[in-house]
């Protein structure tokens, strides 16, 4: 068998613990949408429309419009119909919404930094170039 066929069954099988878990369990959370828009309207000037959302995002409008109705019954956005086109909304974050997301980021780092203290220094530098190199 191929090597790197082998390490991949090593690694795949090597995550079983209860950290792997709650990892996962932790990043899906925020990957249902939710903190993703958050973080884009953070990021690019706390407003968009919900197509340009959907595109960022790589979902559907569909999807989009769920997570934003979720997002607005916590009040952690708000909609406003667009000057320019009465059909459509503009979508901005609320000072509720970024305080949300700022918490859920600090509880991600939080539960990574546990993780990497788990290693040693030069260890989590090497893992942290290591990831880098995989997935930028």
């Amino acid at each position: 068998m191929d090597e790197y066929k082998l390490l991949t069954e090593e690694l795949c099988t090597s995550f079983g613990g209860e950290g792997w878990h709650e990892l996962i369990n932790l990043l899906e959370a925020g990957y249902r949408g939710e903190f993703v828009a958050l973080r884009y309207l953070r990021e690019n000037g706390r407003e968009t429309v919900p197509g340009e959302l959907a595109k960022q995002m790589r979902i559907s409008t569909a999807r989009v419009a769920a997570i934003l109705k979720s997002l607005a019954r916590k009040k952690y956005i708000c909609r406003t119909r667009s000057e320019k086109d009465g059909r459509s909304f503009i979508v901005r974050a609320t000072t509720e919404g970024l305080q949300a997301l700022e918490r859920r980021e600090r509880e991600v780092h939080t539960f990574i930094e546990g993780i990497l203290r788990k290693l040693s220094a030069e260890d989590a530098r090497t893992f942290l170039r290591l990831a880098r190199e995989l997935f930028n």
